[in-house]
This record gives C-alpha cells, structure tokens and sequence, in this order.
C-alpha cells in the first residue's frame, strides 16, 4: 500500500509564518476598526476651511448697510484669547440687536476676510463695498460653537461707507416722535397689556397700507423654512415698544394661528372680532407669550 509523502519541512515552515502574518493583520484591521468607531468623525475644522460647519446651514437675517458700517471704533472692540487677537464684539447693545447678534458673539470673519481687529473689518466691508455686494456670510463663534450668519442687505453698502447716508449712520439714531397710539396702550406687566379696539384697527390699517413707522417687518426664514415674521427697528417711542415688542422678536403666531408675512392683513381682520389675543414670540431664542385685551 502507497502512502502520501510527509511535506518538506521548509514548505510546513512557511505556510505557518504566512498564516501567523495573516492572523496578526485581521487583528490589526479590527483594532483599527473599533478605535474610528469610538472617536466617530472629527469634529476639527482644518485651518484652511473658512466656511464653519454648521448643521441647519447659514442663519439668514435681513439688515440694513448703513447699521452694517456702524461697526467702527465706537461700536466694535477686539477680543484676546490667550494673548492674541482672535475676533472682534459688537459692544454697543442697540447695534446687536439690529444685528442680531448676542453680546458674546465673537466675529471672526466676514465673507471669507479674516477679522482680528476693528480695521479688519472696514477692510471687509471696503471690499465688499466695491464688489457691490448683496449679502455678507459673517462667521462667529457664539457659545464656543462656530456659527455662520447671512446678513441680506438693504440698501447699497459702498453708498453708505462712502456717501452722505454713511457718514450719518455712524451717529446714534434719531428718536422717533412718540405715536399717539402709544398713548392708548395700557402696561399690566410685561407681558400683558390692554388697548382700545380703535387702536388695534388703527394698527391694522397703518401696517396693510405701508404707512407703519417704528417697525421694519420681515420674514424670518430658518433652515429654508419660513418660521414667522421678525420685527426690526423698533424704537422707542413707537406703538409696537408700547405694546411689549423688542428688535429682532419674531411673531410666529398670534391665538394659535401662524403667522407670515401674506397673511398678516388677514389676521388684522380676524382680530377686529377678537376679544383678546396671545402672541407667541420668539425672542432671542427663547418662547415669550403677549397678552392684549382689547377694550372698546
């Protein structure tokens, strides 16, 4: 009876290194494997990128140019961190909230130009200005998040560093003329108020014709989605101070019903049979309830 031959010990010898290489290789990958699936995906941005890495996209907010040239040595001051320069704040609190900004939002860009100090930002601006820019891409670190803002702008940014209105805009505001609506506007608290049915439809009339001064409307849009109406420019002495509201509050609904910018003449209507109306604004992040009473 034949049998088979034994394997040459050289060859036995070979195959069990090859397989050793190959056990140890497996237990490599796997360890490789287990540690990326631990740390999950790097949270670090690269010095190259300029654009933060924000989830819900860009938060878009429409500003007027000549509150954006308001940002000068009065306003602006530079922030350290450190020892070195690594932003800039708005110190001027009617500006951040025309702005819509926080008081511990850091700037440290705008459209791609680097912002270390307040001369950095004109330098942005003038460059902006010149390529007659529409919109600013501002990059801020709030709550040591980075986050990415888009101011739309209202109005020509060259004309308003450079021209008359320019020059003007970087002096306080105007006070408005007290409305005599104001008058007819009753403080129960803070949050709640009380004011003649003839006001109230004085108010709807004034804002369906255009002729509403000491509020600036627009839609607030978030993620691409329409979330209600923001107000803007609110100053003292307007009907919309006295009935509780502040810069940049945003109107989302008004006794449960939304509220946008193409319906707002509706709503003025409905409220002409309403005795009372909650408005639900958000504010600064925050959900603050108005109470108004209407009287007759």
């Amino acid at each position: 009876m034949a049998y088979a031959e034994d394997p040459p010990t050289g060859a036995t010898t070979t195959a069990k290194v090859a397989l050793g290489f190959a056990v140890v290789a497996v237990v490599v990958v796997g360890i490789a494997v287990a540690v990326v699936a631990l740390r999950g995906p790097s949270a670090t941005v690269g010095p190259a990128t300029r654009t933060p890495v924000v989830a819900d996209g860009p938060e878009i907010v429409v500003v007027d140019a000549r509150d954006v040239v308001r940002m000068d040595r009065g306003t602006v001051e530079p922030v350290m961190d450190r020892g070195t320069f690594v932003g800039v704040r708005i110190n001027d609190p009617e500006l951040l909230a025309t702005l819509r900004l926080e008081s511990t939002d850091i700037i440290t860009a705008i459209s791609g130009k680097t912002v270390r100090r307040q001369f950095d930002v004109n330098d942005a601006l003038a460059g902006a200005g010149l390529s007659n820019a529409t919109a600013l891409y501002v990059e801020l670190v709030r709550g040591g998040k980075p986050v990415l803002v888009k101011w739309e702008l209202e109005g020509d940014l060259r004309e308003a560093r450079t021209g008359v209105i320019g020059r003007m805009s970087r002096l306080p505001p105007t006070p408005l003329a007290p409305d005599p609506l104001s008058d007819t506007i009753k403080r129960v608290t803070d949050f709640e108020f009380e004011l003649p049915r003839s006001t109230m439809l004085q108010i709807g009339t004034n804002v369906q014709s255009g002729m509403s001064l000491g509020v600036r409307p627009v839609a607030a849009i978030r993620s691409g989605l329409v979330e209600g109406v923001k107000l803007y420019s609110i100053r003292a002495g307007s009907v919309w101070a006295a009935l509780g509201l502040k810069n940049g509050d945003t109107i989302v609904s008004v006794n449960g019903r939304p509220i946008l910018m193409t319906n707002l003449g509706d709503e003025f209507e409905r409220a002409k049979s309403e005795a009372t109306l909650e408005a639900s604004i958000l504010r600064r992040g925050n959900a603050v309830a108005l109470k108004y009473s209407i009287t007759k």
